[in-house]
Formats: C-alpha cells, structure tokens, sequence
C-alpha cells in the first residue's frame, strides 16, 4: 500500500453480499445480488462500533458472543425465535435503525438485478468487454471504484478490505481478480489511482465475528429491497440507511454510493421522497 502521511485518515471497508449471482435459476421473488459496504474509520471502528454492537445484541440476547445474520433472523429459529411475535421484529428493526443513525460509517453498495441483466446480456457474455461476467466481481468492480473516490475525496487511504469469505474457489477468483484491477484498473479508474486501496484483500468468515461483516450484512437486504421496489423507501432501516450513503456532490458518473445495475436508478433512488415508517 503507499504509505501516506501521519495525519491522513485510515478506513476500512467491510463487505457482505445478498443473493445469488447465478444467472440461470434466478429467484423471481428476490432476483437481485447486492454487495453492501461499510467504510469505518479505524479509531471509530475500535471506539465506537465494535461497543455499540455489543450493546445491542446485549440487550436483545443477553450476550455480545453471537453473530448477526439477517437471512437467520428472517427464519426467526435459535435464538432469533423471539422474532415469531412480529411486534418484538419490527421494536428490533427500530433499534437497528436507530443504532445505524448513530454509527459513524458511510455505506456503499452495489446491487444487481438479475432479471433485467439476463434480458440484456444473456448469461454467457459480460456486459461491456472491460467487465466480468461473474456478477459478484462486478459489483466488486463497482465498489472499489467508489470507495476510491471517496478516499480520494476524504484525502485518505484504506487500510483494509475486509470480505466475507464464501467458498475456497470463490475466494480464489476473488483474489485474482482484486490483483489484476489493482494492476491494469478498471474501465473508469486508472491503476494509478487505486494506489489508496491496500495490496490484498482480507477474507473472514461468519464464525469470526467481524462487526463491520455484521453490519454490513444486516444492511444489505433493505438496500437490495429498496432497488427492487419503490414501497421500502418508507421502511425504519432504509430511512436509517439513506442518508448514510455516500454521495460525491456531483453529477459525474460514480459520484453515487449506490450503483444499480443495469438500470442506473441509484441517484433517483436517493433523491425520492423520504414517507413515515409503517408498524408492524
């Protein structure tokens, strides 16, 4: 990584996907891969996260030493079984979403649908001749090209990308990927210019216990659904999320933290009316 000066800001991204990036059976319920990615401070990350987290699975399950998983919440089974009163869910979800409000962190995401870009592109070519075909390499593409500009916005530097693992050929191809964009760049970043972005990745698993993997997890699917339907924009965890996007302040492309893809209804997305949340 280039070293940069003492007073620079260091941050780590964590990322955490949802859904599937098969193109063949495609769920027509949930077909949408999002990549979610949550920028932290390292001092914040050490000072004010790792606690707050704690506190709140402290306070719902009585013990800091489990880890939060959305998917296994929604299944509302083990120690999620409190959730089958849909009324102790939603006080949750209210809970999350004040603790997001509070957390210093800046979210960026990438979300796919599935659908649309098999309509497009059919499923054995890419989308563009610069792009993979694997779509979760494509929404890494997308993040890393944001996180680049604001690190260069904030005058910074990553010190860690730190993603969830998957499978040992998964983490394979990830690695080699995140090499040669470190090496040859991207269709609109330059080599040079990921210069902020540290040399490799770091892969954790569940069972690690990665705050910054928790949170990122537990906001991937309100973003996936807020891309795929207009009505979740008045959902508590949405309303917690949005304004924690990053926005560049310009119309230049990739100054939106929010990629969609292939439709680019990101910048509408986070311009639309904010509604009062419903109950349960």
């Amino acid at each position: 990584m280039t070293v940069g000066s003492v007073s620079q800001p260091r941050f780590t991204l964590y990322l955490d996907e949802t859904g599937e990036p098969g193109l063949v059976n495609i769920d027509p319920v949930y077909p949408v891969l999002c990549l979610c990615g949550c920028i932290i401070e390292d001092e914040a990350y050490r000072s004010a996260v790792i606690p707050a987290l704690d506190g709140l699975k402290t306070e719902w399950f009585g013990t800091a030493q489990l880890t939060l998983h959305y998917s296994e919440i929604m299944k509302r089974s083990g120690p999620y079984v409190i959730f089958r009163d849909p009324a102790r869910l939603y006080t949750f979800e209210l809970g999350l979403a004040a603790l997001i409000q509070r957390l210093p962190l800046v979210i960026l995401a990438a979300s796919i649908h599935k659908t649309e870009y098999r309509q497009q592109y059919g499923v054995a070519e890419p989308a563009g001749p610069s792009l993979p075909l694997d779509l979760y390499l494509l929404a890494v593409d997308f993040v890393i090209e944001r996180l680049t500009g604001f690190l260069e916005q904030q005058r910074g530097i990553a010190s860690a990308i730190v993603v969830e693992a998957r499978g040992k050929r998964e983490n394979r191809l990830l690695a080699q990927h995140y090499a040669e964009r470190l090496k040859s760049g991207t269709q609109f970043y330059s080599s040079e210019r990921f210069n902020v972005l540290p040399r490799a990745l770091s892969l954790k698993s569940k069972a690690d216990r990665v705050a910054g993997l928790e949170v990122a997890d537990l906001l991937a699917p309100p973003i996936a659904t807020r891309t795929l339907r207009a009505d979740a924009e008045q959902k508590p965890l949405w309303q917690a999320i949005k304004p924690k996007i990053w926005l560049r302040g310009d119309d230049r492309p990739g100054g939106v933290g929010l990629k969609t893809f292939p439709s680019s209804i990101g910048r509408a997305i986070m311009q639309a009316p904010s509604k009062s949340a419903n109950g349960p």
